[in-house]
């Protein structure tokens, strides 16, 4: 998602209190002349994870869910379904309420619309019996390669065309989400499950993901379901090795 979804904010507040406040990873606070008031400005910060698909064992249960593949109508109607799911969290959390819908869509859409990398066809829709869309997972494709350098998580030029067909690229944890009223159940597990067979059946060995730092909601489903924290690409460390 975008960091033009993070806005600068201005909160009232005394230069007494601010001190009190913990500090957050994406965000720095700065007290203002008048002493009543603090302006919070972002500093979104990003972190990877890798999942050895050889190795994955479903760490819960999983639900048995009716599945489909994405659609081009899909980026619009699961708008408020992705805004139920990540409604309460950053850079959702703090948006007006068409704002978040807004934000939703051009995420969906810039995922759909391949702008994150090629889709594959791991990428599917939960479905109750009803026809009620309950959830989704959207896998892309990055250049992969050397994943300690910045040019492994974007595309500088187009994709080669037929690139799943081939094995190649690296697959991405672009989005999984599940309405509010599904979440703990499995129906999570049962879309990144089908993903990983299906990813695995096209030789792919390895699935990446980007979550938000300090979104520890996101950070500790991730580390459940098996992905293993990566270095900060631009670690000072790994600049000097």
């Amino acid at each position: 998602m975008g960091d033009q979804w993070m806005l600068p904010r201005t909160i009232r507040i005394s230069s007494e209190d601010l001190r009190l406040v913990p500090l957050h990873a994406n965000w720095r606070h700065e007290a203002q002349p008048d002493g009543k008031t603090a302006l919070l400005l972002p500093r979104p910060r990003f972190g990877h994870a890798l999942l050895n698909l050889k190795r994955w064992r479903c760490p819960g249960p999983v639900k048995s869910v009716a599945l489909r593949s994405w659609n081009a109508a899909d980026p619009m109607d699961l708008a408020p379904l992705f805004v139920e799911s990540f409604g309460q969290l950053e850079p959702l959390a703090g948006l007006m309420d068409s704002e978040r819908l807004a934000a939703a869509k051009e995420a969906l859409f810039d995922g759909w619309e391949g702008k994150e990398g090629p889709v594959s066809r791991a990428s599917v829709v939960a479905m109750e019996e009803n026809g009620q869309a309950v959830g989704g997972v959207l896998i892309t494709l990055l250049p992969g390669g050397n994943l300690d350098g910045p040019g492994a998580w974007r595309w500088l030029e187009p994709p080669p065309l037929g690139l799943e067909a081939m094995g190649m690229g690296l697959p991405h944890l672009t989005w999984i989400f599940v309405a509010e009223k599904r979440q703990h159940c499995g129906v999570g597990a049962a879309l990144l499950s089908h993903a990983i067979h299906t990813l695995g059946q096209a030789g792919y060995s390895q699935l990446a993901t980007t979550f938000l730092t300090g979104n520890h909601a996101s950070a500790l489903w991730h580390w459940r379901m098996g992905f293993e924290l990566m270095s900060w690409p631009n670690s000072p460390r790994l600049r000097q090795s």
